[in-house]
This record gives structure tokens, C-alpha cells and sequence, in this order.
């Protein structure tokens, strides 16, 4: 927000020092909080600058400002390595122009109509506040939130799915396309009290739904998972295994990461850790070495009998029947038995 106000402020002819430094702390907080974040920030700097014809001398002191941080960055990504992937388009840019896509993309969390919903909701508030305000368009649009929401709903449009082990690549700006479409386009001309009643009425409604629908995706789809941490002695060597997947509540894979609840609070070692990819704040010093199946935080199917000697226990989510057969392993003990997401110690001997 900061680098939009900044890059969109009038400063007429003269670049002055203070200008400088402006561009340049800014866009040393703004790669401080996401390195995509500050590439997208000077796409969007370069754009907008094309677009609204910027005198070229203004640009390029603009540019120079902050270009310390480019170079940092730049540096930095040539220094990276461990962290790279593929790049594949999953779903096509036409593709990509569905209504089921945009829904999914611009909110993305809940499984079912709720979403849906919302966004037709704000498609008409949007289609109505343009018609209402037709013969006044050009006085009542913000520019620049509308030029913004051009460049990432175009960013989203064309990236790929995943990119440098980075997955929602592209479908990560639809949000943002989203928010500065709807506050650069003029809302319906209604009663100032009546336009926000409904406004808040339908905001509400949508966040009490969210909220029953992660409580009982906490519930039931988490069940068993505060058992098996207060089961699980400090500072083990765990391997987590989600044989589940996929939610009936929650979109994506929202247990792909669970079993690094174990870590947060107990301590010890997970079989896979972000601490092992450069771009992270903490990283290990020296790389681990890993004798067992890679990806088993995405393929739990993938794991071997082998895989479970290098660890102390085993964090496991999964259906009755694959509990059962896992249980029926001589190298894994069942701690506790109830729930979705079950805790088993591997047996020693099995080593």
C-alpha cells in the first residue's frame, strides 16, 4: 500500500533527495515483506509509468532510486540454490477466464456455494455501480486502482501454475485484482447508510460462514491431533504422513503441512522442513542429509518401511482402514487410537 501511494503521488518536475530516499526505503520494506512482492511492485512502477507517459528523466531518478535494492535482489537470487522446479502451466489462460476459476482464485478457501455466492454478490455491486454512475464514469473511477487491477488480473491471466517451487503462481494476484477493481470502480448510488448496511450485512454473513466452516473442518477433519501431541514426548524425529489429502470443507491440500504442528510444539526434526530451501528467513546451516523418501509431505503412498527407521514416531492422517494397516506394521505402535490423525511409535528394534 505504501509503494501505491508513492508511486502514484503527483511530484511534479522536481526529484529532490527526500523523493529519493523514499523510493528507496520503501522498496526495501516492501522486498522485506516478499520478494514476489517487490518484483510485482516494480512491474508495477514500470507500467504504470508507460502507461501515464511519466516524463522519462522522472522515471529513470525514480528507478535509480531504488535500484540498490534491485541489485541486492538480484545477487541474491543468483546465490539461491535447492529451490527451483519445473515451470508448468496447469491451467491455461483461457482457461483461466471461467467463472468456477476466478471464484476459486479471487477467495479459494471453502468447498461449496458460498464462495460462489460472494463473488456473484460483487460481480452486481460492480455492474451496478457502473451503470448507475454511466454518465459520470470517468469523474467517479479511480485510475490508478483500475490500472492496477488490469496489471494483476493480467499477471494472474498469464504466469504459470508453479514456477521455482512456487505453487499459485500466478492465481497469488487475483485477490489484488480483485480488491483495487472493486475500490477503483464507483460503488451503487444509494443512500450513504443503506449502501453500508449492505454492505456489512453481506460481509458479516460471509465471515460467520467462513468461520462455522473452519470450526468444523477443525473439528472433524483435525480430529485426533491434539491427542497425538499431548501423546508425543519433547524434541522427537517425526515423520508425518497425510494419506487424506483433499477436504469436504476446505479447498486445496490443507493438511499438507499439519504434522509441523509436532515441531511447533513439542520440538524436534519433521522429515521435511522449509529450513532446508535458501529463500527462507531460517535456514540449517549445514544441509541435512536425507536417507528417506523424498516428497513424502505431498505422497504419504511413496512411504517404505524403511523410510520409518530414521525417525522416533510417526504423525499420521489418514482413514480407518489405512490406520489399521498401519497398525498392523511390527515397526509402528499405535499410541492413540482415536481420530483422523493418529500418533505411532516406531519401535526401536526395527532399526
Amino acid at each position: 500500500m505504501l509503494w501505491f501511494l508513492l508511486t502514484t503521488r503527483s511530484i511534479g518536475e522536481r526529484f529532490r533527495a527526500r523523493d529519493a530516499l523514499l523510493y528507496l526505503g520503501t522498496a526495501w520494506l516492501l522486498y522485506l515483506s516478499h520478494a514476489l512482492w517487490f518484483v510485482a511492485g516494480t512491474a508495477w512502477f514500470l507500467f504504470r509509468s508507460a502507461v501515464t507517459r511519466t516524463p522519462l528523466r522522472i522515471a529513470a531518478l525514480q528507478l535509480a532510486s531504488f535500484s540498490p535494492v534491485l541489485i541486492m535482489a538480484a545477487v541474491w537470487y543468483r546465490q539461491m540454490s535447492g529451490f527451483s522446479s519445473p515451470t508448468r502451466w496447469i491451467v491455461t489462460p483461457s482457461g483461466r477466464l471461467s467463472f468456477s476459476w476466478i471464484v476459486d482464485s479471487t477467495l479459494g478457501g471453502l468447498q461449496g456455494p458460498v464462495e460462489y455466492g460472494m463473488v456473484g454478490i460483487l460481480a452486481l455491486w460492480i455492474t451496478l455501480g457502473v451503470y448507475q454512475n454511466r454518465g459520470r464514469l470517468g469523474a467517479c473511477l479511480d485510475r490508478d486502482l483500475c490500472l492496477a487491477a488490469a496489471l494483476f488480473f493480467g499477471l494472474a491471466l498469464v504466469l504459470p501454475n508453479l514456477h521455482q517451487n512456487t505453487i499459485s503462481f500466478a492465481s497469488r494476484w487475483q485477490p489484488v485484482a480483485a480488491i483495487t477493481l472493486l475500490l477503483g470502480l464507483p460503488a451503487p448510488t444509494w443512500d450513504r447508510t443503506v449502501r453500508n448496511a449492505m454492505a456489512l450485512t453481506v460481509v458479516a454473513v460471509f465471515i460467520v460462514l467462513t468461520s462455522l466452516a473452519w470450526v468444523r473442518f477443525e473439528r472433524d477433519e483435525y480430529a485426533g491431533l491434539p491427542e497425538s501431541l499431548a501423546a508425543l514426548p519433547a524434541n522427537m524425529r517425526v515423520i508425518g504422513l497425510d494419506y487424506v489429502k483433499t477436504s469436504a470443507i476446505v479447498k486445496g491440500r490443507p493438511f499438507l503441512q499439519g504434522f509441523a504442528y509436532a515441531q511447533v510444539v513439542r520440538g524436534g526434526q519433521l522429515n521435511f522442513s522449509f529450513a532446508e530451501f535458501a529463500p527462507m528467513g531460517v535456514v540449517y546451516k549445514t544441509p541435512r542429509v536425507r536417507p528417506w523418501t523424498r516428497g513424502l509431505e505431498w505422497f504419504a503412498e511413496r512411504a517404505t518401511r524403511s523410510d520409518f527407521s530414521h525417525f522416533d514416531y510417526a504423525l499420521v492422517n489418514a482413514e480407518t482402514r489405512q490406520h489399521a494397516s498401519l497398525a498392523a506394521l511390527t515397526e509402528l505402535t499405535p499410541v492413540t487410537g482415536q481420530g483422523r490423525w493418529r500418533l505411532y511409535r516406531i519401535d526401536r528394534i526395527a532399526r
